[in-house]
């Protein structure tokens, strides 16, 4: 049997300590490219459904875009009683604050061009939003929302 120093042994095992926290080392760099691997795919599906852009429009570009888009579908999402002081003629109604609203967003044709609006804009821009979070990616905002129509009617 081989006899070590005492001073030899010590070095020895320094070295394999040092080759162990090496090995960790490895390990963990190993895992943490792979994470960075894995987000960056996760980013890139992510990054193409934050391109969805959400396109505010004034009443005119509104109205055209209602009016020549084939696959444009109107959507007014104000409350019952907002609805009965008037709605633009076509529009479908899904109520921002019903309890139902996601549910019915959800089963919305996400290949058709949604043209929101709601009293003022606000709810509406919010909406579109959440539609955004749900895939739909043909989103139009009418800035200024239904009182921009009424003074555009009136005029």
């Amino acid at each position: 049997m081989l006899k070590f120093s005492a001073s030899f042994r010590q070095k020895l095992i320094f070295v394999q300590k040092i080759m162990r926290i090496i090995q960790v080392f490895a390990v963990l760099m190993l895992f943490v490219i792979g994470c960075q691997s894995q987000s960056e795919k996760t980013g890139d599906q992510t990054s193409t459904t934050n391109q969805t852009q959400i396109e505010d429009l004034n009443i005119d570009a509104f109205l055209k875009g209602v009016k020549t888009d084939p696959n444009a579908v109107l959507l007014d999402v104000r409350t019952d009683e907002e609805v009965s002081e008037g709605v633009i003629p076509g529009a479908q109604v899904i109520d921002y604050y019903g309890d139902d609203f996601n549910s019915r967003l959800a089963e919305l044709d996400r290949s058709k061009a949604y043209y929101l609006y709601c009293r003022s804009g606000n709810r509406s821009r919010k909406a579109a939003e959440i539609m955004k979070q749900m895939g739909f990616s043909n989103l139009y905002n009418l800035d200024g929302g239904y009182e921009s129509y009424e003074e555009h009617t009136e005029n």
